[in-house]
């Protein structure tokens, strides 16, 4: 069904979702950096942007582009969050 839609309408799909996946992924760089200024925690949407990114190129005729979702934050904290929850037991 995909491969019987245009590729103008396929790009207007694929930049729709990556604009509004580069929205989540500035707005978590926001909430980091105002957390750091204001020394509080404030919760961006880790791996949403990131998501939407790799969703709206993965439906582009260039499929490649999906690799772009990697820039996302979110996707790189994740091991991160993971190593420090296990250190934080690790030390109680």
């Amino acid at each position: 069904m995909w491969s019987n839609i245009p590729d103008s309408t396929k790009w207007t799909v694929a930049v729709i979702l990556a604009l509004i996946g580069a929205f989540f992924v500035f707005m978590t760089y926001g909430a980091m950096i105002a957390g750091k200024k204001d020394n509080t925690h404030i919760s961006g949407v880790p791996f949403v942007g990131g998501f939407f990114i790799f969703l709206g190129f993965i439906l582009s005729p260039i499929k490649w582009l999906a690799f772009l979702a990697l820039l996302d934050p979110g996707f790189l904290m994740i091991p991160y969050n993971i190593w420090q929850g296990r250190k934080a037991k690790k030390d109680v």
